[in-house]
């Protein structure tokens, strides 16, 4: 006989088995008086490998593997395999299943107090062993037997559950299943030797399967998917969960296996989970068919709120790929219906018709054997986009249509509509997101709401938008979401806060902080700016906020004092003293002691405050004393004096004298002529007042401070102004008069006509308001000022496509009119005042090229010698002589070799201006790429040899950033030079080790492009992990997508996807566009298209990318029709056949850097 096993727990110890919330779970229920307990779970969730492991580790377990090919789903063959493992003894065999059931319950109890415990797997397989009493003989309880099934959802759950049993139900998203998928997997990859950083990805990626994570790791691990393909579904996973479904349908009557794989077609590629009305309707089948199916199929769905869906996105890609030629029929079923049932789209009240018939239009024409996307296109250019917008509110919804279209037109290369779906959706986007956001928000439809502020394109108005919804959900008090949208706000990125912002952001951050589960994610709202000072200004305006508990208050000043040790020493002085006496109003007169203010010449107040308001005249030594200001010649410190006399003045307020002294003080604010100082001035006297209570000189005071205010001639300033003396009203309980002022303001504020200072101004009022405690008006205003912010810039939206139209259309009607366009963009460029000599020389030399190309050379010519102007008014040094080196190559290539050398000897000439290494290093490079490319290698060479002398002499922490060392590193293949630059490597990664901060990251950026350069790709990977702030990593990525998407350009359009700052992600993109431009290969022609057309996907979130994109598509199409549609299908094109006048941009330049 074997031997008996040792362990005599009655349940395996945890590590075995693992999943220790499964294992309290079980052990619960062995504990009590049910003896049937149901392990319910989809396939592939590990339920049998559970009962496995437990039958090796309990004494007296007996499992039985319900499986048809052994015959166990039969009564016989269940009752024969559950008593061959049981000891009839001398008793002969039963002949009939009731003797075999019998004989069975008989022998399972097995004595000596001990617990018989029964294992049955996938129950759900025997369905004939059931019947509505439950388990055929097993049904009732046996004295010292516990009886555990694994099986899968179905009707057979709800009969055992009526019987007794208790059901443990394994949810795949749980979080308990998730760790155990993590841990899972961790082992796994550790065994595989693959990387960890998969880890994440791989656990999203199964959805708690563990079925799928396994086959997704082995197939990485044997090459079969590269890590950014994991949302494929490798082969073996295929063949796995196609025979889940196989065993499904051969259970099934062979009459109903068609329609069984219509509805599987229907849930696989439904938007949502369906119901099984909506499968009758979709479907046309009898809602008594539909009900049965759905029973056949409950092995594999998902049920909830009797909705079904199949069991995990992975089933739906099987079997939509083994279904494919069904799912036209289904699609087609689904389009037809929508179309029969509602004439008109104002008729239509479908909610799933709505958001998913787009959804079905496009995949009706992917699954056709012959692809025509005339129906989505008759969708999504059609009423239908403004009525769904109108109707569902939803922005999302109405994008996911717009970009299928987009997907469509680019796989078609249909050019019009690549341009008008490529514009529309970051014009919509940029129209809608904020102003439906701010519509929803006051509706209360939080979904919606939050939805919006995901869309919302800058990070700054996307963290406000945000914020506005979590204080909003804690006003009606509903703490998890404002807890939710708290956390989401505080994942946003580099959020860039203006000064009127942070009265609002101050009032939303104290709100938060009263919650006591929410205080601390409050405090670290303040350091999502980057800004010192900002912060510490933030963290003392919370320190100065009585509606907090004080232990918060002091956490929030102990944060400033540390923030101020940063700043420069006056504004530290500022910044400590205000601080000290914070906690002085506080009781806390020891620790303002401790704070120790730095003694500096602005820190040092030009009147003695305190000795004015004890000296014999106080009202006399107090005009002595504002005189003395009145005389300081900068504004700002004249200003700061004021306001700190009238600080004094208002703890001084009862005095007869204070009247006539608040008066004498806003007469010197009359004085600042600096309208931004002027209003600090306003701002501070107000608060002055509103802290001096009701006095009989107050009223009076505040009609000179409005007037003073008028006399503010720009908007956004006095409509700041009025907003600030509309708080101090509130504050002695004037409230009519302040609610006048705050309307005044917000008045003049919407009057304003450039957008951002409009945005700004709305910013200010409602931070103004806020103070008030009036959540709601407050509220109001900064959406208003976000939509303000949001706005797509109406004249701009097309320039660089539709000139891009024009220049085209111009080749086909005349030369001149497309040189006329170029001179207009030249004289532009001439004018822009803020481009300094060096940016006006690049700028005119590119148009130069341009235009040489175009075949006008002495136009070219004469651009050309205005860049070259321009290079030599610049100072002598390194960045002229890099400066003439590059436009030297360019006259070179125009056929005038002699002007290249002159350049070239002033280039030399410009160096010996400077002595510093670096700068002497970057310009002998540039003039030996110079020599280079005019095919000087001699010479090339001995420049290069200077260069490499002049980085030797750089510190090895300066070296990592020299830019000298970049350009040497992209002429090394040429000139052999890359053994030579090994050493100066070395050197820098030992110099970078040394630094920190900033300076490490920026320094590490150049590193990492020496790297990219050399086509040392690992190691500019490695330089990415010890890069923390959001910019440098988001600047690094975008280095390694440039160098990746011509190479590989999946995983550099990954890198893209993976940059967190939309600025930055936007700039990457439209540096991958100019790359791919650069690839003439006629082989690589249909890479570069199907590359191109990725990114014009992702540069439909910002409208000046997708500008530049659209126009690169232009650019490609030679097709004088194709370009004409384009340009009447847009209204380009005026009734001549001309295009109209391209509307320059009158904006700043950017920072050419």
């Amino acid at each position: 006989m074997p031997a008996r096993k040792s362990s005599r727990s009655k349940f395996p110890p945890s590590d075995v088995v693992g999943r220790e919330w499964l294992v309290r779970a079980v052990r619960d229920w062995m504990k009590g008086d049910c003896w049937t307990a149901l392990l319910v779970g989809e396939p592939g969730i590990g339920t049998s490998s559970f009962l496995r492991q437990l039958t090796a580790q309990e004494d007296d377990a007996i499992l039985v593997d319900v499986r048809p090919p052994l015959g166990t789903h039969r009564a016989e063959g269940f009752w024969g395999a559950l008593l061959s493992q049981l000891s009839p003894g001398d008793r002969p065999h039963p002949e009939t299943t009731y003797e075999m059931a019998r004989l069975a319950v008989e022998l399972l109890p097995s004595g000596e107090k001990r617990q018989r415990l029964v294992l049955l797997d996938s129950l759900d397989k025997a369905i004939d062993l059931i019947d509505s009493s439950g388990l055929a003989g097993l049904d009732r309880p046996i004295p010292g037997v516990k009886l555990l099934i694994a099986c899968r959802p179905g009707p057979h759950v709800a009969i055992l559950q009526r019987g007794g049993a208790r059901v443990i139900r394994l949810q795949a998203a749980s979080p308990e299943n998730l760790q155990a998928v993590r841990d899972y997997l961790k082992d796994l990859l550790e065994r595989r030797g693959l990387e960890p950083d998969l880890l994440d990805e791989l656990v999203g990626q199964s959805g708690g399967n563990f079925l799928i994570a396994r086959t997704l790791a082995e197939a990485v691990a044997g090459g079969e998917l590269s890590p950014h393909q994991l949302a494929d579904n490798p082969e073996a996973l295929d063949r796995a969960l196609w025979a889940l479904w196989q065993d499904v349908v051969h259970l099934a009557p062979a009459a109903d296996r068609h329609d069984l794989a219509r509805v599987a077609c229907m849930l696989c590629e439904a938007g949502e989970p369906l119901s099984a009305s909506s499968l009758a309707d979709f479907l046309a089948l009898p809602a008594v068919r539909v009900q049965e199916l759905l029973l056949h199929l409950s092995p594999l769905l998902s049920q909830r709120r009797q909705k079904y869906s199949l069991f995990n996105p992975r089933m739906n890609l099987t079997l939509a790929r083994y279904l494919e030629r069904d799912l036209v029929r289904v699609h087609g079923d689904v389009v037809s219906f929508f179309r029969e049932t509602y004439p008109s789209w104002e008729e239509m009240d479908d909610r799933y018709g709505w958001f998913y018939l787009g959804h079905h239009c496009d995949r009706f024409a992917r699954t056709s054997r012959r692809r025509d996307f005339a129906v989505l296109h008759w969708l999504a250019e059609g009423p239908y986009i403004r009525a769904k917008l109108e109707r569902t509110r939803s922005l999302r919804a109405v994008l996911d249509d717009l970009y299928r279209g987009l997907r469509a037109a680019l796989e078609e290369q249909d050019l019009p509509r690549i341009v008008g779906y490529g514009l529309k959706i970051p014009r919509m986007r940029a129209e809608e997101a904020a102003r439906i956001l701010h519509e929803t928000a006051d509706q209360g439809k939080f979904g919606l709401a939050r939805d919006s502020a995901r869309l919302i394109l800058s990070e700054a108005s996307r963290f406000k938008g945000l914020l506005l919804l979590a204080w909003q959900a804690l006003e009606e008090e509903k703490r998890p979401l404002a807890d939710e949208l708290l956390d989401e706000a505080l994942r946003v990125s580099r959020p860039l806060l203006y000064d009127e912002d942070l009265s609002l952001f101050l009032r939303i951050a104290g709100d938060l902080a009263q919650v006591p589960e929410l205080s601390e994610r409050a405090l670290l709202l303040l350091r999502k700016s980057e800004d010192p000072l900002r912060i510490a200004s933030c963290c003392l305006g919370l320190g100065r906020s009585e509606r907090l508990p004080e232990a918060l208050r002091v956490q929030a000043l102990e944060q400033a004092i540390g923030l101020a040790e940063q700043l420069e020493p006056s504004t530290q002085a500022r910044m400590l003293s205000r601080i000290a006496e914070v906690f002085k109003a506080l009781g806390l007169d020891a620790r303002a002691a401790r704070i120790r203010v730095p003694q500096t010449e602005t820190s040092a107040r030009p009147v003695d405050l305190e000795g004015i308001l004890v000296a014999e005249v106080p009202a006399a030594a107090f005009q002595e004393g504002l005189e003395k200001v009145s005389r300081m010649r900068w504004e700002p410190h004249r200003v700061t004096s004021l306001i700190a006399m009238a600080d004094a003045l208002a703890r001084n307020a009862g005095a007869d004298w204070a009247g006539e002294a608040f008066l004498h003080l806003m007469q010197a604010a009359v004085q600042v002529v600096n309208p931004g100082e002027r209003l600090r001035a306003i701002m501070g006297l107000a608060e002055a007042l509103a802290a001096s209570g009701r006095q009989a000189y107050t009223d009076d005071a505040f009609r000179r401070l409005s007037a003073t205010a008028e006399t503010l001639q720009d908007l956004p300033v006095r409509s700041q102004a009025l907003g600030s003396l509309g708080a101090a009203r509130f504050a002695l309980r004037h409230h009519k008069d302040a609610d006048q002022l705050f309307s005044e303001a917000a008045a003049l504020a919407f009057r304003v006509e450039d957008r951002i200072e409009r945005g700004r101004a709305l910013a200010a009022v409602a931070g103004a308001v806020a103070r008030t405690g009036n959540s709601i008006r407050a509220r109001d205003l900064a959406f208003h000022s976000l939509q303000t912010f949001e706005e797509p810039t109406h004249p701009y939206v097309d320039f660089q496509c539709r000139s891009t139209m024009k220049m085209g259309l111009a080749a086909t009607i005349s030369q001149e009119r497309t040189v006329e366009f170029l001179e207009m963009g030249a004289d532009l460029i001439r004018q822009v005042d803020t481009l300094g000599p060096r940016h006006r020389a690049a700028t005119l030399a590119t148009l130069a090229r341009g235009v040489a190309r175009l075949g006008e050379s002495s136009w070219g010519r004469k651009i050309l010698n205005q860049a070259v102007g321009a290079a030599r008014a610049m100072p002598p040094g390194p960045a002229q002589a890099v400066t003439l080196a590059s436009l030297a190559v360019q006259e070179a290539d125009s056929g005038e070799p002699a002007r290249a050398e002159q350049i070239l000897k002033e280039a030399e000439e410009a160096l010996g201006y400077s002595e510093e290494p670096a700068g002497r290093a970057e310009g002998l490079a540039a003039i030996s790429a110079a020599l280079m490319s005019m095919g000087k290698i001699t010479g090339s060479e001995h420049y290069l040899d200077l260069a490499l002398a002049e980085i030797d002499r750089v510190h090895s922490s300066e070296l990592a950033g020299c830019r000298a060392l970049l350009m040497v590193a992209h002429q090394a293949e040429e000139l052999r030079v890359r053994n030579r630059l090994d050493d100066l490597l070395r050197r820098a990664e030992q110099g970078l080790s040394h630094l920190a901060g900033a300076e490490r990251e920026e320094k590490s950026l150049v590193l990492m492009q020496i790297y990219l350069a050399l086509g040392q790709h690992r190691a500019a990977r490695q330089l990415l992990r010890g890069l923390q702030t959001s910019d440098a990593r988001s600047r690094a990525l975008e280095e390694l997508a440039a160098a990746a998407i011509l190479v590989e350009p999946e995983e550099g359009l990954a890198l893209l996807r993976e940059i967190p700052l939309v600025d930055i992600r936007m700039q990457a993109v439209r540096r991958c566009t100019v790359k791919l431009g650069q690839e003439l290969r006629p082989s690589w022609r249909q890479k570069v298209m199907r590359t191109l057309a990725e990114l014009t996907l992702l540069a439909a979130e910002d409208q000046e990318t997708a500008d530049m994109v659209c126009s690169r598509w232009v650019c490609l199409d030679q097709n004088p029709n194709s370009l004409e549609r384009t340009a009447r299908k847009m209204g380009w094109l005026a009734e001549d056949g001309a295009v109209p006048q391209v509307q320059l941009r009158q904006q700043p330049a950017p920072n050419p850097s």
